[in-house]
């Protein structure tokens, strides 16, 4: 699932009607749950529903949309319901990167 229209905005300008902007949900293989990239840049999602999705695919970039005060990737894990509400009504399920858990604002750079 995704959105992809949700215009870039200049900081502190926020859209408080589309809190995501622009994101993808990627259904977790073989689990009941999904991660939700959020504040993409418009028009630069590279996938649509049903695509596989490999380690090291660009899929996206980070923009500034929805109700955010700057660019930057919003990224968490969540319990699918029943109701497909992935944005908001759905249980967290934590996230963990090579084996650790990052704090909130911590930085992460791959190898």
């Amino acid at each position: 699932m995704t959105s992809n229209t949700s215009e870039d905005l200049l900081p502190p300008k926020t859209d408080k009607n589309n809190p995501a902007g622009n994101y993808i949900i990627l259904k977790v293989e073989n689990t009941d749950n999904a991660v939700l990239l959020a504040h993409l840049m418009k028009d630069s999602i590279r996938v649509k529903q049903g695509d596989r999705i490999e380690a090291g695919q660009l899929i996206g970039k980070v923009g500034n949309s929805g109700n955010t005060s700057e660019p930057h990737l919003h990224i968490h894990c969540v319990k699918i319901n029943d109701r497909n509400d992935f944005l908001f009504d759905a249980k967290s399920v934590p996230m963990v990167f090579d084996n650790s858990f990052l704090v909130r604002n911590s930085v992460y750079e791959s190898e």
